[in-house]
């Protein structure tokens, strides 16, 4: 007996594969083309190549992809077997992050990217601000929006805490840790960490600086720097840190957290002591450390810029 919740794509008539999808208890079936889908994707011929090793390739002509989503497939293989006046005009945000999964999967995203360009992206770039950084950032890495992913990197590194496993600390992680490509999320962690370090290392030059045996002050008063150096004991207190432990780890608020409340920090000094005011040269340097952000960043993800 047919089963009534299954529902069968013909892509090819004289197609010799047919591709079945089950998701959400309805199964799917497409009819398609071995041939065409092999010259779309290498993954594919891997697959469906009768001279192939795959399991796919030597069970006749059934093949399960029980974790595909169905109407990204359909997308993509009305694509692959021309039948263009099928794509939709528009696809709603979680439609992109499906779609951007089949399509990292099969590598058939060079496929996708005239429909992306010309249909899809000017609404995914609305969507990028409103639905949640972590999954734009893949949909814009695999469909090669550069400007996007870098906007959604650079977020994602300066204003986003981390939890108790030194990890991003956002609602999608698993799917970014999954799908991105080897070892991009721990650069992108690793561009946050040096934007710390950076800010630290203003904080340190002036403990140290105050805290050293011969005197700042210009009038040569040692509670002068005693003063400035209990400012910046409270200063440290403010992001976390305990007077002494300057590590580069264990600090889960985020870099644009911690530039604020470090340039919101006033250096206290006696009255008549304006010469040794070094606040000028403090928020100076925190900001200049803040500026060498976009550095770090592309040091850490400018390694993967995506070939076409």
């Amino acid at each position: 007996m047919e089963n009534p919740s299954s529902s069968t794509h013909i892509l090819d008539p004289a197609g010799d594969r047919l591709l079945v999808v089950n998701k959400d208890e309805k199964q799917q079936t497409f009819r398609v083309s071995s041939k065409a889908m092999c010259l779309a994707s290498p993954v594919w011929r891997a697959m469906l190549d009768p001279s192939g090793s795959w399991k796919e390739a030597q069970d006749g002509s059934h093949v399960i992809l029980p974790e595909d989503d169905p109407d990204s497939l359909r997308i993509v293989l009305d694509i692959v077997h021309f039948q263009f006046h099928r794509i939709p005009d528009s696809l709603t945000y979680m439609q992109l992050l499906e779609l951007s999964i089949l399509c990292d999967k099969y590598d058939t995203a060079r496929l996708i990217l005239p429909w992306f360009q010309s249909h899809w992206k000017s609404s995914f770039s609305k969507y990028a601000q409103n639905h949640g950084k972590e999954c734009s950032l893949l949909i814009a890495w695999v469909f090669l929006d550069e400007v996007t992913f870098s906007k959604l990197a650079t977020s994602l590194v300066t204003t986003s805490l981390l939890d108790t496993e030194e990890k991003f600390d956002i609602a999608h992680r698993q799917i970014l840790d999954t799908y991105m490509p080897l070892g991009m999320m721990d650069k992108l962690l690793e561009a946050r960490l040096a934007a710390m370090k950076a800010l630290k290392a203003v904080l340190e030059l002036f403990v140290l600086r105050f805290a050293q045996d011969s005197c700042v002050c210009k009038k040569f008063e040692r509670s002068c720097d005693a003063l400035y150096l209990g400012s910046l004991m409270l200063a440290m207190k403010s992001v976390g840190l305990a007077p002494g432990l300057l590590g580069d780890k264990g600090l889960r608020l985020s870099p644009d957290s911690m530039y604020q409340k470090l340039i919101g920090v006033q250096l206290w000094r006696f009255a008549g002591h304006d010469n040794c005011n070094p606040n000028a040269e403090w928020q100076s340097m925190l900001l200049a450390a803040k500026e060498a952000w976009p550095t770090a960043l592309d040091q850490a993800f400018g390694q993967f810029s995506k070939q076409g």
